[in-house]
C-alpha cells in the first residue's frame, strides 16, 4: 500500500497535515486535485506536471459556462494523464486512477463550483464538490 502526506483542501487554500497520511482513493484524489490546480511548467521537479486550467481562467479563455466546462474537460484529461504516467508499478488497483471527470456545477461569488468524480481501477468511486478560485 502506497501512502503520502495528507493535504487538506479547503476554500481558503491547502494545508499540509504532516501528522496524517492518505492512501487508496484518497491518495488518488489528492494527486488529481494537486495536478488539476498546478500550472504547466511550474513544478521544477516534474515540469510536465499540471494543466492549463488556471492560465485559461486568468488569461481570458473562460468567458462563459460553456468555455468553463471546456477548460475543465481538458484540465481533467491532462491531470489524469499525468497521474497515470507517474503511478508506481507496485500500486494496487485501489491506488490507480481509472477515470476522472470535472463537471461545472455553477458559479458562486466568482468561483467555479465543480463536482469531481474519481474512479479507481478497482471500481471504487468518489464524488466531491470543490470551489475553484
Amino acid at each position: 500500500m502506497i501512502k503520502d502526506t495528507a493535504f487538506i483542501f479547503a476554500d481558503g487554500g491547502v494545508v499540509v497535515d504532516w501528522a496524517s497520511t492518505v492512501s487508496g482513493i484518497d491518495l488518488v484524489k489528492q494527486k488529481l486535485i494537486n495536478n488539476l490546480m498546478t500550472d504547466f511548467g511550474t513544478d521544477e521537479i516534474v515540469p510536465a506536471r499540471g494543466t492549463g486550467l488556471l492560465a485559461s481562467v486568468t488569461g481570458g479563455g473562460v468567458y462563459d459556462l460553456r468555455s468553463a466546462q471546456h477548460a475543465l474537460n481538458f484540465a481533467a484529461l491532462a491531470a489524469k494523464r499525468t497521474v497515470r504516467a507517474y503511478e508506481s508499478p507496485d500500486a494496487l488497483p485501489s491506488e490507480r486512477v481509472a477515470s476522472f471527470s470535472v463537471l461545472l456545477d455553477g458559479v458562486v461569488d466568482r468561483k467555479l463550483v465543480t463536482k469531481l468524480i474519481i474512479t479507481t481501477e478497482d471500481g471504487n468511486s468518489i464524488g466531491l464538490t470543490q470551489s475553484l478560485t
